[in-house]
C-alpha cells in the first residue's frame, strides 16, 4: 500500500508539474507514457497518443530521420533541442526538447525520456523583434535614398545658380551689383556647406 501510494503521488506530480514528459521506445519510436502536461499541448487524450509514434507529432520526424536522431542520442547521451509538434488541431506548436538516452534493463527496451516545454510566446516574441529590425532596416534604406534625391535635387539649382552667377561677374557689373553677386555666391555655398554636412551625419 505504501508503494501504491508513492506511485501516485508521482504520477500526480508528474501530471502536475507543467513540463511535458514522454516516455518513447527507441527502437519504434511508439509512445510507453505521455504525461497529461505532454498530451493537452496539442489537444490529444493521453489514451490516444499512447496509440501513436513520435512521427505522428513531429512532421520533420519522418523514420529516416528519427534513425540519425536515435544514433546522436544514443552516443551523446542527451540532446536539446528545438522543434514542432503538430497538434491534433492540425496546428504546429514550437518546442523545446530534452531528450535522454535511458538504457533497457531486465528486459526492458531502451527508451528515450522526453522533457518539453511549449516555447509559442518566445518565438512570437523572437519574430516581433525580426519585424521590428526588419521596419527599420527599411526606414534607414528609406531615409538613405531620400537624403540621396534630397541632394541631387537641391545641388543641382545650387550649381546652376553658382553657373550663372559666374557667368553674370564676367558680364561687367557695378559696385551694388558685384556685392549682391558675392552675398548670393556666398549663401548658396553656405548652402551647399549644410547640405554636405546633413548628407555626412547620415552616413
Amino acid at each position: 500500500e505504501q508503494t501504491h501510494k508513492q506511485l501516485l503521488d508521482t504520477q500526480f506530480a508528474l501530471d502536475s508539474v507543467g513540463i511535458g514528459i514522454h516516455w518513447v521506445d527507441v527502437a519504434t519510436g511508439r509512445f510507453l507514457y505521455v504525461n497529461q502536461a505532454a498530451a493537452s499541448l496539442l489537444g490529444y487524450a493521453t489514451e490516444e497518443m499512447l496509440q501513436m509514434t513520435v512521427s505522428d507529432i513531429d512532421p520533420n520526424m519522418p523514420a529516416e530521420v528519427y534513425a540519425e536522431i536515435c544514433k546522436l542520442i544514443r552516443a551523446e547521451g542527451h540532446i536539446r533541442r528545438d522543434s514542432m509538434q503538430r497538434a491534433k488541431s492540425g496546428a504546429d506548436i514550437p518546442v523545446s526538447l530534452n531528450i535522454f538516452f535511458h538504457p533497457g534493463s531486465d528486459g526492458t527496451a531502451d527508451r528515450f525520456i522526453t522533457f518539453l516545454t511549449d516555447i509559442s510566446q518566445r518565438k512570437a516574441a523572437e519574430k516581433a523583434l525580426q519585424e521590428a529590425k526588419d521596419a527599420a532596416d527599411a526606414a534607414n534604406v528609406a531615409k538613405s535614398a531620400f537624403l540621396a534625391n534630397m541632394s541631387h535635387e537641391i545641388r543641382t539649382p545650387l550649381n546652376a545658380i553658382s553657373g550663372m552667377a559666374h557667368l553674370l561677374r564676367r558680364s561687367g557689373l557695378n559696385d551694388l551689383q558685384r556685392d549682391r553677386l558675392d552675398k548670393m555666391e556666398g549663401a548658396s555655398q553656405h548652402l551647399l556647406e549644410i547640405i554636405n554636412s546633413i548628407l555626412d551625419l547620415s552616413k
